[in-house]
């Protein structure tokens, strides 16, 4: 009902919503299919959402989506040209962050299927049924998550000391309201960390970074927990995935990130350090990942597991887990940077084996068509064919031999994890003998790696 006035939805019998959440989420079920209901309209739903079916669902002309950043992605990588999409008109996105970049190539993708769809954040947690905020109002303000919903009162508070900060401040939102739940079923300590009394009203801490403005539009800015989302748009916790992986035997220490995957969007990246005298082997790599698989008993007592999707798909060794130096925090910022260039240096090898066989495909032309003039005596042409494929094999090596040279970049850099991590945090003087003995080498493309802190 917040939302619903909040938005001022009119009830709209002839309209259609695709609902792709999963109902494990408030967000899938209050949010996008009672609302829907409510409203007059019709519910599509859509489970075990896949890049497989995802064209099924959209030819059947919703007119609004409910999905998320994640959704937007799989849409736009398996809809295929000439499917029209003109019965689309509202794309409500929440559950992450919706890039600038990533929003505009969304509404473009539309425009080419006959659709001049408006694209709309919200944010919100389980805790507010899965909606605080909305930009599906009247004039919406671009960059933010939306408008915080009618009957709610929320302010901005400092994470670390509790002092509320003033509009356009960065910290934690925090939101009181009759649509805030009463608390965590039998866990009252949980429930008395989330929420807090000030100036008569209680306020539930979201967990959400942003800056809220004097018209109650709220800038989403980061999370205090982590998480990304898989193509099934299933989310995955890091920090629930780190603690489960961290009961694992052999495991010192663990920080889990997402690796941009083509097909999962992200699958999970795991960063451990091994306890000690433990080898860093392959072996080791196929233990750990079959103990995922495994129930576990947590310091609570109680038995936890990992759901398949939230496996770690690969996993690097590190001597230490990298760390801010004021906070002393892990820095995922860091890690984040390692596996998008992991992944990279995985498509670029891909590449090169299409140019491997291309390679080989033009020289087998090549032989052919020479020995084809040869039985004919056509020296001439002969020559001409042998010129022709010369030139195109020489074309496609110069073009090979490029990647070839970015592969090593890559390779290097990823060979220098452990030690490469510390040069990213500028402490590279720490590894001074071996930053001499790489940059020594004298490599073509050192001078672009600042891996070692020369930038």
């Amino acid at each position: 009902i917040y939302t619903k006035n909040t938005c001022e939805i009119k009830p709209t019998a002839d309209e259609s919503c695709l609902v792709c959440v999963p109902f494990c989420y408030p967000y899938g079920f209050a949010t996008s299919v009672l609302m829907s209901l409510l409203c007059g309209r019709t519910a599509i739903l859509a489970p075990d959402l896949s890049k497989d079916n995802i064209e099924y669902f959209m030819k059947k002309n919703p007119n609004i989506i409910f999905g998320s950043p994640a959704l937007l992605e799989l849409i736009k990588r398996n809809v295929s040209d000439g499917v029209d999409l003109s019965s689309c008109k509202d794309f409500i996105t929440g559950g992450d962050f919706l890039f600038p970049k990533n929003r505009k190539e969304g509404i473009e993708f539309f425009k080419k299927h006959n659709s001049n769809i408006g694209i709309y954040e919200g944010s919100g947690n389980a805790e507010g049924l899965g909606t605080l905020t909305s930009s599906y109002v009247k004039n919406p303000k671009l960059g933010t998550v939306g408008k915080l919903l009618v009957g709610s009162d929320a302010i901005i508070i400092n994470h670390d000391t509790g002092k509320e900060l003033k509009y356009n401040e960065e910290g934690e939102l925090c939101v009181t309201g009759d649509h805030i739940f009463k608390g965590y079923f039998k866990n009252e300590e949980l429930t008395k960390d989330a929420k807090f009394m000030y100036k008569g009203k209680e306020y539930f801490k979201t967990g959400t970074l942003g800056l809220l403005d004097e018209d109650g539009f709220f800038t989403l800015t980061g999370r205090v927990s982590r998480f990304y989302i898989v193509s099934s748009l299933d989310k995955v916790h890091c920090d629930n995935v780190q603690n489960i992986i961290s009961l694992i035997d052999v495991v010192e220490n663990v920080c889990l990130v997402g690796k941009p995957d083509d097909d999962m969007l992200f699958t999970g990246k795991a960063f451990i350090v091994l306890k000690p005298n433990v080898p860093k082997t392959e072996e080791t790599k196929k233990y750990i990942i079959s103990e995922c698989e495994k129930q576990f008993i947590n310091q609570n007592g109680k038995r936890v597991q990992l759901k398949p999707y939230e496996i770690p798909a690969s996993i690097t060794f590190l001597d230490e887990l990298p760390r801010n130096k004021l906070s002393d925090k892990i820095d995922y910022k860091l890690l984040n940077k390692l596996v998008a260039e992991e992944y990279k240096l995985e498509k670029l090898e891909r590449k090169l084996i299409a140019f491997s066989i291309i390679r080989f495909i033009v020289v087998i032309i090549g032989l052919i068509s020479m020995y084809y003039y040869y039985k004919k005596n056509n020296i001439e042409s002969m020559g001409g064919s042998f010129l022709f494929a010369l030139i195109i094999f020489l074309v496609v090596a110069f073009f090979h031999n490029e990647k070839i040279n970015t592969k090593k970049r890559l390779s290097t850099m990823l060979n220098y994890y452990e030690k490469g991590i510390k040069r990213l945090d500028n402490t590279w003087k720490d590894f001074d003998d071996i930053g001499k003995e790489f940059i020594n080498r004298n490599h073509s493309f050192s001078n672009g790696l600042d891996i070692f802190g020369k930038n």
